[in-house]
């Protein structure tokens, strides 16, 4: 367990200098990218992300106010509208994309498939036995 631990520490050490090339926060950045995959309400944000519903709508406000996301209506939920990546959102993540799919590339160099495969299964039946 330590060792995911450690290993989270330092993803999230990364995240953060690879969102900053692009001038935004690793939290900013995290909502974009799950928006890059298609409309999701704050809650199901927070609930992908493992945040609180509150911390993911202050973000979600400030990427409201500048026109990276808008909130579309909710066909499901009156109350809990849509957040939508715009162009602009898409436009001002690319620099962070561009430099994390480069980091990931150099990353995966340096791992070997096989274990990348028996670590993603072990990850996840600790997950599952976990939850």
């Amino acid at each position: 367990m330590l060792e995911l631990f450690e290993a989270a520490v330092a993803l999230r050490r990364q995240s953060e200098r690879l969102a900053s090339v692009g001038g935004e926060t690793h939290a900013r950045f995290q909502l974009l990218g799950v928006l890059s995959d298609g409309d999701a309400t704050v809650p199901a944000i927070a609930r992908e992300l493992g945040l609180t519903r509150q911390s993911v709508q202050r973000v979600a406000d400030m990427l409201l106010s500048e026109g990276s996301i808008v909130a579309l209506p909710n066909p499901d939920h009156a109350r809990s509208p849509l957040m939508h990546l715009t162009d602009a959102g898409r436009e001002a993540s690319a620099p962070v994309v561009a430099a994390a799919g480069e980091w990931h590339t150099l990353v995966a160099a340096r791992l070997h498939r096989d274990d990348v495969d028996a670590a993603r299964r072990v990850v996840r039946s600790l997950i599952e036995a976990v939850d």
